[in-house]
C-alpha cells in the first residue's frame, strides 16, 4: 500500500468514527434527549445530553477510538437532592461499551445495525436510569 492509499484509509477510518458518533447522539435525540453540548476533535468525541422527564440531571458520553473499535463512556449524573447524599451516596454512574466501527459503517461509508445501535443506547440509558434512581 502506498502513501495515497494510507491516507486515504486513515481518512475513511476517521470520517467512519465521526459517522458513528453521531449515530450515537441521534439515537440519544430520538429517544428525547437534548444535546446540550458536542466536541469532535480527532479521535476523541464527547457529548453532553438532558432530558426533562428523566430522573437524571444529565448524561455525557466521551468517546475515544482505537483501531477500528469506539470505546463509549456513558455517564449518567442524578441531581443530587443535598450535600450529605452527595457525600454518602454516589450521584453518578458509568457504562462502557465498545462498538465495532465496521459494525455499524460500512466501506461506502453508510450506516448499518442501526436499530442494534439505538437499542443498545436504550438500554444502557434505561440502566443508568434505574442505577440513579
Amino acid at each position: 500500500m502506498g502513501i495515497k492509499e494510507s491516507l486515504e484509509a486513515a481518512s475513511n477510518v476517521f470520517v467512519k468514527e465521526n459517522l458513528l458518533m453521531v449515530a450515537i447522539n441521534d439515537s440519544m435525540a430520538k429517544n428525547g434527549w437534548k444535546l446540550l453540548e458536542e466536541s469532535f476533535r480527532s479521535s476523541d468525541f464527547f457529548s453532553l445530553f438532558c432530558k426533562k422527564d428523566s430522573p437524571l440531571k444529565r448524561i455525557s458520553i466521551k468517546a475515544s477510538a482505537l483501531g477500528n473499535m469506539l470505546k463509549v463512556n456513558i455517564i449518567g449524573e442524578r441531581a443530587s437532592r443535598n450535600s450529605m447524599e452527595e457525600i454518602i451516596d454516589s450521584h453518578i454512574y458509568e457504562i462502557s461499551k465498545t462498538f465495532n466501527v465496521n459494525m455499524y459503517v460500512t466501506d461506502d461509508i453508510e450506516m448499518s445495525n442501526e436499530q442494534l445501535l439505538y437499542n443498545t443506547v436504550c438500554l444502557v440509558v434505561k440502566e443508568l436510569e434505574e442505577k440513579l434512581t
